[in-house]
């Protein structure tokens, strides 16, 4: 599918094989592109990891063609559901996720239930993944929940196409993630 998450795609790949995340969760399907290349990376690797996608905004988020991709090649491992972001967090435990990618707007609303609701569901080595981070940075209540952890977490930050911003939430991180999100602009190797 044409997909904002298309130019991602390699680092997504390369970022599951270096975390190889035990629980996974995507608040946002979307076009479902990112969430199916982490299912496969996770496939094609052959990591012990359960995948939940959660589709925000009911049928109107609902991709048929996701749905029937997920099913046919991950349902061992993969769920994908419809819930509203205030409840959805009830399905986890508290430290239980290793990498949240969000896909939804980061409205007033929405920025408070992630930090009140979603902030403690990630484990020691929890990654957060934003996609379309361009977009998302500037919307109105993204300051709320993004600025604290940019202020207090390592960051890998790119800048192609809509953008992507990963955070080192937990402090047990592999060492390649580390090194990289420790990278800034004009260090060697930041490029």
């Amino acid at each position: 599918a044409d997909s904002s998450a298309l130019v991602h795609l390699p680092f997504l790949f390369w970022l599951v094989e270096a975390h190889a995340p035990k629980r996974v969760v995507q608040l946002g399907v979307d076009d479902g592109v990112a969430y199916q290349a982490i299912c496969q990376a996770i496939d094609k690797l052959g990591l012990d990891a359960a995948c939940r996608g959660i589709s925000l905004f009911g049928e109107r988020e609902a991709n048929p063609d996701a749905i029937a991709h997920n099913d046919a090649f991950y349902e061992e491992f993969s769920i994908l559901t419809t819930e509203k972001l205030p409840t959805a967090h009830r399905h986890f435990r508290k430290g239980g996720i290793d990498l949240l990618l969000i896909n939804t707007p980061l409205d007033a609303e929405s920025a408070t239930v992630l930090a009140q609701k979603w902030n403690d569901k990630l484990s020691d080595r929890g990654l957060i993944v934003v996609l379309d981070s361009k977009r998302r940075m500037i919307e109105e209540g993204a300051a709320d929940w993004l600025d604290p952890l940019l202020e207090t977490c390592p960051a890998i930050e790119f800048d192609q196409g809509e953008g992507l911003l990963v955070l080192a939430v937990g402090p047990d991180q592999d060492g390649r993630i580390r090194r990289l999100a420790d990278l800034e602009l004009g260090m060697g190797g930041y490029r």
